[in-house]
């Protein structure tokens, strides 16, 4: 299974490289009414808008540090009524690493962070977090996101 691998703060991170359509640069963002402090805003993408999620801000609390090497991650979200292009911001965006699938293992329970794990795996000696960008964005979240997109 091939992972995209990056940081938020001290802590690594990958996400399937299967489900990620682009990686692109850090752009500038339109604020987004009434949507969490996670959403940083969207920016249109090919004439289509795609809300952004800082991660970083998500799930510790603190804002992206906007580096050379920090970049958005293009996923497709889907959810029951809405869909569309969904970006994540990454830091320190690093390479695609090979992990063998036998040797991922389950989200361990009571950390918040885990809720949006699909499990972990060590990859070159460090722990990394496997994230399911579709547990990153609530439906009712994405009902909100996506309307403004048909707006």
């Amino acid at each position: 299974m091939l992972i995209i691998r990056f940081a938020l703060g001290e802590r690594s991170f990958g996400i399937a490289a299967a489900g990620v359509r682009e990686i692109l640069p850090i752009c500038r963002l339109r604020k987004i009414p009434r949507t969490p402090d996670y959403i940083a805003g969207d920016f249109l993408l090919r004439g289509v808008p795609c809300p952004v999620v800082d991660l970083r801000r998500w799930l510790e609390g603190e804002h992206s540090r906007v580096e050379l090497a920090t970049r958005m991650i293009l996923v497709d979200w889907t959810g029951v009524s809405a869909s569309g292009p969904l970006a994540l911001i990454g830091e320190r965006v690093r390479d695609a690493v090979e992990a063998n699938p036998a040797a991922i293992r389950p989200p361990t329970a009571g950390h918040a962070v885990d809720r949006v794990l699909s499990g972990t795996a060590v990859i070159d000696g460090t722990i990394v977090g496997l994230l399911d960008p579709a547990a990153l964005v609530s439906t009712e979240l994405g009902d909100v996101l996506y309307a403004r997109a048909g707006a």
